[in-house]
Formats: structure tokens, C-alpha cells, sequence
């Protein structure tokens, strides 16, 4: 397939990616617990992401604001304006304490941004797409990306191919059903890293090397 002067296209996920949580940031979520006087907050945080990610993973459906709400207040026994007052001030920490590039993120990127045109295409959760676009430049890498498409803006998750409806030549990832199957629906050559001992240099001698 061929785009704008013939230059092959290259759709990337972002969390286990490109990025990873801050260390201060995990650490900091614990005072904002204690803060709402929530017990167990990480825990169950981590149920109600595990539970709607295996229905997304089947699906590609994108959970609503309102029942990520409804779930963590029903989860956690708090009234609704207080998980609302709750995920605003969690979406703030995340961009104060904001996530951190993985290993040879910005020169994979710098070396592909001339010959490749680079999408990003994320699922979100309980951080927001706005948030995460901010963080992104903060980090200066998103003046690299063509688009970045994140799942809650664009109503529908990966696997899903409408949260991004184009064709990629490859996509990288490191989950291979959400980044796997998602590839395979938008005609890419999947190239799973990080979670099978493959790096960002194993991908680009991929793409490079691939006539």
C-alpha cells in the first residue's frame, strides 16, 4: 500500500510501548487514596481494568466515563461526586508525576520520522486521551506522530479497527491480541517488542530491512 509520496506507515501503541508508569507516580497515587480515604484503592483499580480489558479484547468496545465511575463507586463504597472529584485529581497526578519513555524511544522515532509517517493508536482507561496528549508533548515526542488516536475520543478500542479505520504497513505493540489482532485488521505486519525479548533495534533492522 502506498500514502503521500509513496511513504510507508507505521501505527504505534503507546502504554508498554512507548511508555511506562513513573516510579513517584505509583508512589503518589497512595497519598491520593488516603486522601478519599480509599482502602485498597490500587487493587481494585487493577480488578476493573483486568475485567473490562477481557471484554475489550473480545470486543474492541470502549468502556463509557459513566460506568468506569459507576464501578469504582460501587467497588469502592463511595458516593459518585467523590470518585468524579477523585479521577480528576488522578488525571492531574498523572500529568504532574507523568509517565516515562521506555528505553530507546527517541531514537527509534528520530530515526523512522523522515522515511515513515508515524500514527499512535492507544487504548485508555482511567488516564484520559487529553491527558495523555499533553504528557506526550511534554515529553517531546509528539510533534513526531502524524495523528494519535486514543480510544476514548474515538468511542471504540483495539482490537477494533474503527478507533482507527486506515491501513498501516506495520504496527508495534507489545500486546499481541489488542495490538496483534488490530494489526491483522488494518492489513500490518505486526511487530510484537518488549513483552516477547524483542527491543525497539529489532524493529526498526525489521522495518528497514523489509522490501
Amino acid at each position: 500500500m502506498s500514502y503521500i509520496c509513496n511513504m510507508k506507515t507505521i501505527g504505534i501503541d503507546l502504554w508498554g510501548t512507548l511508555i511506562k508508569a513513573n516510579p513517584k507516580f505509583k508512589e503518589r497515587k497512595q497519598d491520593l487514596f488516603e486522601k478519599y480515604n480509599i482502602i485498597n484503592g490500587q487493587e481494585v483499580m487493577d480488578d476493573i481494568k483486568s475485567d473490562l480489558n477481557k471484554i475489550i479484547e473480545y470486543s474492541g468496545w470502549q468502556p463509557e466515563d459513566e460506568l468506569i465511575i459507576t464501578l469504582l463507586s460501587s467497588r469502592l463504597s463511595k458516593e459518585r461526586n467523590i470518585i468524579e472529584n477523585f479521577i480528576n485529581d488522578y488525571q492531574k497526578l498523572s500529568e504532574l508525576y507523568s509517565p516515562v519513555l521506555i528505553q530507546d524511544v527517541e531514537w527509534f522515532l528520530n530515526s523512522l520520522k523522515n522515511n515513515y509517517e508515524l500514527h499512535i493508536v492507544s487504548n485508555t482507561m482511567f488516564i484520559k486521551g487529553k491527558s495523555l496528549a499533553t504528557i506526550l508533548d511534554n515529553l517531546g515526542i509528539l510533534k513526531l506522530f502524524k495523528t494519535a488516536s486514543f480510544s476514548d475520543q474515538m468511542g471504540y478500542s483495539k482490537p477494533n479497527y474503527r478507533i482507527h479505520p486506515r491501513e498501516f504497513d506495520y504496527f508495534i505493540g507489545d500486546n499481541p491480541i489488542t495490538d496483534g489482532v488490530y494489526a491483522t485488521k488494518t492489513k500490518a505486519k505486526f511487530i510484537q517488542i518488549h513483552t516477547n525479548n524483542k527491543t525497539f533495534k529489532d524493529a526498526y533492522n525489521i522495518i528497514t530491512t523489509d522490501f
